[in-house]
């Protein structure tokens, strides 16, 4: 006898076809990524390779930019005092320190992805080291803006938007490790 005419018999006791049997009790189900933290990973990945690109791309730049703003410095100290040389004002010996600490800035960024991209793929694989990771990669940025601020804070253009930047910054990454540690409970 065929399993489909067992179905319907009267005196059938067993279930049935092994086929109907419901297994999902004997299986274990591996844990879902939540969606919400599917988007933070993914936004993470985005952000990590436009991250890398600007700091390769700042690396790659840095001598032209490191010349234009020399002779910017050169040509602001010929003209008269006003606002607008003002802004770029600033002694050669401060223009150094800047130049160093972005130099430096433009490696830890590159670093900064590494530790976060790393950090992302292992939430994505359910893994709570990853957040550690993450967060470490996220101090490197904070620190290497103050670093730069403080390299830039008599150069009045430049410690403006620097600090701008520090802030904006902090604030982008205080949001992603807050959302990301809210998801801790989904993490082994």
């Amino acid at each position: 006898m065929n399993p489909q005419s067992y179905e319907n018999s009267e005196d059938f006791f067993i279930l049935g076809p092994m086929e109907t049997i419901d297994n999902d009790f004997y299986i274990e189900k591996k844990p879902e990524l939540p969606v919400f933290l599917k988007v933070l990973c993914i936004l993470t990945f985005i952000g990590c390779g436009f991250y890398f690109l600007s700091a390769v791309y700042g690396l790659i730049t840095f001598e032209a930019s490191k010349q234009s703003f020399r002779m910017m410095s050169q040509m602001s100290s010929t003209l008269p005092s006003n606002p607008i040389s003002n802004m770029f004002s600033g002694t050669f010996e401060n223009l150094e320190n800047f130049f160093f600490w972005s130099r430096i800035s433009q490696f830890a960024s590159i670093v900064n992805v590494g530790l976060c991209l790393t950090g992302a793929l292992m939430m994505f694989k359910l893994k709570k080291n990853g957040f550690y990771i993450y967060a470490l990669g996220q101090l490197l940025p904070i620190i290497a803006g103050i670093m730069l601020y403080l390299a830039a804070k008599d150069i009045p253009f430049l410690g403006f938007t620097t600090i701008a930047g520090v802030v904006m910054n902090i604030v982008f990454i205080s949001a992603f490790v807050i959302m990301y540690a809210v998801n801790l409970k989904h993490l082994k």
